[in-house]
């Protein structure tokens, strides 16, 4: 199916019978750009969205509908629902099969959201949270947030999202996932995929590529590359090389 305007209404054509489908109409088609898996569309007031197959996704009881990459997002009031998939991706998440029952939710009571690119920002009480890839990430828990996804220096792979909460910061994937471990008052983005970040006074390193950490125990580091780099031992004195 794709949507069709005859006269002031939408309907979906569908392409195999070469012919309207009777079923829907529509007042109004909200375009997603690229993505054809799913059309959002407004009946009376309200929104909801149909899959290409024909299927309801979400019934026409929303106020406000965001189209997205991985789903879309709709509010009634305050309460916005977000589609949560378990693996992000085109694939998972604008499957018709994964999609012809409905899909799953996540309901969050919010001041109001901001879209940027693939990211939504979640705003609550003056914090912020983060929906992404079909994941909420953060909760509305934080004064800021910041997706790790620039070019050169703060560009990590995978990609990370940095949080703050006032105090400390931390480091998440996509998958709202604790990459450290732990929370972290004072931190240094360097190349190659690694971070250094203070734990109980003492400085330790992460690799964003490979997910393993070490502790220098004070010492030098020096790194060349996401998986190469040479820890000293005191005094500058008997380096040690490491390859991951």
């Amino acid at each position: 199916f794709i949507p069709y305007k005859s006269g002031d209404t939408w309907a979906l054509y569908d392409l195999n019978s070469d012919s309207l489908y009777k079923e829907y109409t529509f007042d109004e088609w909200i375009p997603q750009g690229a993505f054809s898996d799913y059309f959002a569309f407004k009946v009376g007031g309200r929104y909801g969205v149909i899959a290409s197959s024909g299927d309801t996704i979400m019934p026409f009881e929303y106020d406000t509908v965001v189209t997205t990459e991985y789903g879309v997002l709709g509010s009634k009031g305050k309460v916005w629902n977000f589609p949560v998939f378990e693996n992000y991706g085109m694939d998972t998440a604008l499957s018709d099969e994964d999609n012809s029952e409905g899909y799953n939710f996540e309901s969050l009571k919010l001041d109001s959201i901001f879209q940027q690119e693939e990211f939504i920002y979640l705003h609550r009480n003056g914090k912020v949270g983060l929906y992404v890839r079909g994941k909420i990430a953060l909760q509305p828990e934080y004064q800021a947030i910041q997706p790790l996804d620039v070019v050169d220096l703060y560009a990590k792979s995978p990609p990370a999202i940095l949080a703050f909460d006032g105090t400390n910061f931390s480091f998440v994937d996509y998958q709202g996932n604790d990459l450290l471990g732990t929370s972290t008052p004072e931190f240094e983005l360097m190349r190659n995929d690694f971070v250094r970040y203070k734990k109980n006074g003492r400085w330790m390193y992460y690799n964003f590529q490979t997910g393993k950490q070490f502790d220098s125990n004070g010492n030098d580091v020096v790194i060349y590359s996401s998986t190469n780099y040479k820890v000293y031992g005191p005094d500058r004195k008997f380096p040690t090389m490491y390859h991951d």
